[in-house]
């Protein structure tokens, strides 16, 4: 990872302030979050500029920073993301697919975690229920089969809530098989248990479901389904 990050910096960065460039940060826990690189300060923190908010984040959340020179190198080939990770050395079942990542009967692995100035948290008692609260959703509608590890999925569901400064939330789908990133909701964020509870239950019947039926339905957007194929 020092190594990515080295060569990181001395394509973005001059006198530890980035050049407005576009990168996809891929978090330990295998989420995946795509901005503008504002700062990178090298074993401390990366800030990105998201959709107008400006967010910290700590390199001890993160596994792995892609810019999009050099993503579109290896956007094709499936293992890339999961080669640049430790657990790679596990076996990918999924190293052959091929076709819509997002298709029904697919599986997908939910990440719910805290993104904050100085603590690497990620089992927030408000996060870990909102974790548990979409999977059993999505077990529920059987659209798509949920899996424990990132490593099974085709895509991930993305519930990010960043507890630095203004509170915020992201939710999104992603793969690291492909990089591509899906921001389907920006929000205001805090650490209740039964405010986050009621926005994943929102996002959960706006966005989700709502997903699900254009794929059923053949009605999905030309660049979901460019973003979200392997070929």
């Amino acid at each position: 990872m020092k190594l990515i990050l080295f060569v990181l910096l001395l394509l973005s960065v001059s006198a530890g302030h980035a050049q407005n460039t576009r990168v996809k940060v891929f978090l330990r826990d295998g989420s995946i979050i795509e901005g503008e690189m504002k700062e990178f300060v090298p074993s401390d923190y990366v800030i990105l500029n998201l959709s107008g908010i400006e967010t910290r984040i700590p390199l001890s959340q993160v596994a792995h920073i892609d810019n999009d020179e050099t993503h579109s190198q290896t956007e094709n080939t499936a293992n890339t993301q999961v080669n640049n990770k430790k657990n790679a050395l596990v076996k990918d079942t999924l190293a052959n697919y091929k076709g819509f990542l997002l298709a029904a009967g697919n599986n997908v692995y939910v990440s719910c975690v805290t993104v904050d100035l100085h603590y690497s948290s990620t089992n927030d008692n408000y996060v870990k229920y909102v974790n548990t609260s979409l999977r059993s959703w999505l077990k529920k509608d059987g659209f798509w089969r949920v899996v424990d590890n990132k490593n099974d999925a085709h895509f991930i569901i993305n519930y990010v809530v960043f507890t630095h400064g203004s509170d915020k939330t992201l939710f999104s789908i992603s793969s690291q098989r492909t990089g591509r990133t899906l921001l389907l909701k920006k929000s205001g964020g805090n650490e209740s248990i039964a405010d986050n509870y009621l926005k994943a239950s929102n996002f959960y019947v706006k966005y989700i479901r709502s997903l699900q039926k254009k794929i059923k339905d053949g009605e999905v957007p030309k660049q979901i389904i460019e973003d979200f194929t392997l070929r």
